[in-house]
Formats: structure tokens, sequence, C-alpha cells
């Protein structure tokens, strides 16, 4: 049902402001009150409004306010439901950086950031008690975290937090490639685009360039993140 609504929000609302007969409008309007009046209900369980905002596109113009909306009464009933379990706290984690994303998306970047910071910290813990369980996780909040600091501008802050989590993926990606290999370059080519403050097409570039010389620094404790005239891409 909440698939179903969110489909006929995005479908209608592109085409609303130029259809002429309004009647594109008025379909979108009508899937959003539906959509809206679902997860307002005073008797929503908990468990119901995780699927509904996880039916939410992650990214949504029609449906950001929405979204940010939901995500914070995730976050909020989580909290207050808190019993110390791992399992509340692996969701509680999961919200947090759900939340985070939320918030970027709709430009609230300083809200964005805590809640990021939030649920590294959490992930942290998690992960001190079970690293085999947890570490995907912790180094997927770690990439959120540094992004989040980069959109404030935050380069400096941002860098060793996004050396650690391409660190944690290049090391998932040994063991599993299949699952991880993709999120390891993503993330590697993160920590370049940080570290010389370059393009992402630069970074492939600089990746591809080199890929040894750039593991090496991702691993060397005693390499310098500051940029090297030497690392720059070669002028195509």
């Amino acid at each position: 049902m909440a698939a179903v609504l969110v489909r006929c929000v995005q479908n209608f609302a592109p085409r609303a402001e130029s259809d002429a007969s309004g009647r594109a409008r008025a379909a979108g309007q009508r899937a959003m009150v539906w959509l809206r009046a679902l997860g307002d209900r005073p008797d929503l369980l908990l468990e119901t409004l995780l699927v509904l905002t996880g039916a939410l596109p992650e990214s949504t113009a029609a449906l950001r306010e929405l979204a940010v909306e939901w995500q914070s009464r995730v976050v909020e009933h989580l909290r207050q439901q808190q019993d110390g379990s791992i399992a509340q706290r692996v969701i509680l984690a999961t919200s947090l950086n759900n939340f985070a994303n939320r918030l970027s998306e709709a430009g609230q970047r300083t809200e964005a950031l805590e809640n990021a910071q939030k649920s590294t910290a959490l992930y942290s813990q998690l992960t001190q008690a079970n690293p085999d369980a947890f570490l995907p996780d912790l180094a997927r909040s770690l990439n959120n975290l540094a992004n989040r600091l980069s959109d404030l501008g935050q380069r400096e802050e941002a860098l060793p937090i996004a050396r650690k989590s391409a660190q944690l993926y290049v090391t998932l990606a040994n063991q599993l490639p299949e699952a991880f290999e993709q999120k390891a370059i993503n993330t590697l080519l993160t920590w370049l685009s940080l570290r010389h403050a370059i393009s992402r097409e630069e970074a492939v570039a600089l990746l591809k360039q080199n890929p040894q010389a750039q593991f090496h620094a991702l691993f060397n404790d005693g390499d310098s993140d500051e940029p090297s005239p030497s690392d720059k891409p070669s002028p195509q």
C-alpha cells in the first residue's frame, strides 16, 4: 500500500506544475494525503512506521519533507523504547544513519552531521563488542560521517574518517569481494577526493594511474594526508 502511494506521488509530482487540466496535480495531492494519513495514525506501531519510512526513496524531491518527519519520529520512538539490548541499539544506530541522510537531502546539514556522529558512536560501541557482526555497519557510518563533514566544508576533520572507512571496506573486500569490492572502491575514491582536494573524476584518474601507490598510501600510517604534486593526475 505505502509503496503504491509513494510511486503515485513521485509519478505525478513532476508533471503537476505543467498539467493544464490539473488532473495530475490532484492525483499527486490525493496520494500524498493518503500516504500522510497512513503514517499519522495514532495507533501506528513502530514496526509499521519503519516499513513506511523504508518505502520512501533515499533521494526524493516530492517526499523530502515527509521523509525527514517520519525518520525523526522513528528515532524518537526508538530512543524512548531503548532497553539496552543489542537489537534495539542496532535499529537505533541504523535509523540515526538514515536520518542523517534524510536531513542532508533536505539541506539540513548541521543536523545531519549531529545524527551521523551519533550513529557512528553507536556502531563503534557495537563493533568493539562484536567486530565480525558490525564492522560493515561501522564502515558505512564512517563514510556517511565523512560525507556530512565534507558537506559543511570540514575537510580536515572528514579526511581521517574517510580514510578509516576506506581501510575497513578494503579489508572486508579482501575477505568477501562480491559484497564489498564496489564499496571499497567508492570509499577509496572519496578519501582520494578529500586528500587531494580534487573531483571524483580526477580521483578515478589518479587511482587508475597508480592503484598500488594509492592502496599503499591508504594503509601507510606514516603517510601524510596532504596532497603531493607527484600524486596529482597527469593532464590528458
